[in-house]
């Protein structure tokens, strides 16, 4: 794998720092609707008022972006003690910070070897004096990430103009189509049951409140495709072909490489590792919002992911595996419900697990197959992004 930059990793951190709440997000988050529904003005009448309108959205929710990351920042250095504290009661506990717990390429910080001894330390002699040094380790990690966020922010006031040309010059091409929210599935949610349980294993069988090494892979992926394809584009040698075609490959084989990683996490859990998922399923929101991950279009690097995951674009046109068995799982779902009883909720477990085990084995054959497909994904999509 291609290593992880250290400002980007500490970027991600900060995602970590207030995860409190079990809801699964999006790895992929979409397009924001306004810059799709400008881009899809500016395909219908593709004019310079059209234009700029399209690359004022894009700047206004850039800001959006910028403040976000302020009051983030601001809102962390207010509650340092708190989540210092927060860190340090899951590790007397005997959890470890979840920050701990990313397998990025940089796993081995400084920082984290720091944190990882001390914490030995007091696993072994439960002392006052070692909790302290285990205190002390986060306080200094803390401080680091948070020097690392202020240069972030910067370095991302510094590119706009660069990131502002290059997404402009991808939007206004030819090569580029939106998706508007509301455009026609071809599925239904009761469905695509299965396909839920499938993407919850593809990433490690684990409910997190967001994946924030996907979202490392992602900008990075992005960034390089993107760059690749406008040097491609304003000079179409056969050379700059081929660094495009790399860098996509690159994306393909790293993505599907963390695929496989994290699918032999969810399969050594086997059944039990359902059991999260299993007690969210029946949730109305939690349902609805993996639905849409699941549908909703997604930017180039997320395209790349559902294809080794899905081996298509969920998006519209799609045909998800076991829909007779999702839907008598929506159905006892319904029921357990409007009835609940102890019956009600054996079935709905019975069936679930039925679906889960069934998934475990139509993935590990589906990732067989797309390693042997790998190459033909990837010159599909040099064909979409260059001629």
């Amino acid at each position: 794998m291609k290593p992880v930059n250290r400002k980007i990793l500490i970027q991600l951190i900060i995602v970590l720092i207030a995860a409190t709440v079990t809801a699964q997000e999006s790895e992929h988050p979409p397009l924001p609707e306004n810059t799709k529904k400008a881009i899809a003005v500016y395909k219908r009448n593709p004019n310079e008022a059209n234009k700029e309108n399209l690359l004022k959205i894009m700047n206004e929710n850039y800001d959006a972006i910028i403040q976000t990351k302020k009051d983030k920042l601001e809102e962390r250095i207010r509650d340092r003690n708190k989540n210092v504290n927060r860190w340090l009661k899951a590790v007397t506990s005997g959890d470890m910070p979840p920050f701990m717990k990313l397998n990025t390429e940089n796993h081995k910080g400084d920082e984290r070897q720091v944190i990882a001894k001390a914490i030995e330390a007091y696993r072994k002699n439960p002392s006052a004096k070692n909790e302290d040094k285990i205190k002390e380790a986060l306080e200094a990690y803390y401080d680091v990430f948070l020097e690392e966020q202020v240069k972030h922010i910067k370095e991302t006031e510094d590119s706009r103009e660069m990131r502002m040309a290059a997404s402009l010059e991808r939007f206004t091409s030819d090569r580029f189509r939106p998706g508007i929210k509301g455009a026609a599935s071809n599925v239904k949610q009761e469905e695509s049951l299965a396909e839920i349980i499938c993407n919850y294993i593809s990433i490690g069988a684990e409910i997190v409140p967001v994946n924030p090494e996907a979202r490392v892979r992602e900008r990075g992926y992005n960034a390089a495709i993107n760059a690749a394809q406008a040097e491609y584009l304003k000079n179409p040698t056969l050379e700059n072909r081929n660094k495009l075609r790399a860098e996509i490959a690159a994306a393909f084989h790293n993505t599907y490489d963390v695929r496989i990683e994290e699918f032999n996490k969810a399969q050594s859990k086997g059944l039990n590792g359902g059991r999260a998922l299993l007690s969210k399923i029946s949730e109305d929101d939690f349902l609805e919002s993996q639905f849409a991950d699941l549908t909703e279009q997604r930017n180039l690097y997320g395209r790349i992911d559902r294809m080794i995951t899905f081996g298509s674009n969920t998006v519209v046109m799609w045909q998800p595996r076991l829909k007779i068995e999702s839907e008598e799982l929506a159905k006892l779902i319904m029921e357990n419900k409007t009835a609940p009883s102890s019956k009600n909720k054996q079935l709905t477990e019975a069936k679930f697990n039925e679906i889960y085990t069934k998934m475990l084995a139509l993935h590990s054959d589906h990732l067989k197959d797309v390693k042997d497909k790998l190459e033909i994904m990837i010159d599909k999509t040099l064909i979409e992004l260059a001629d």
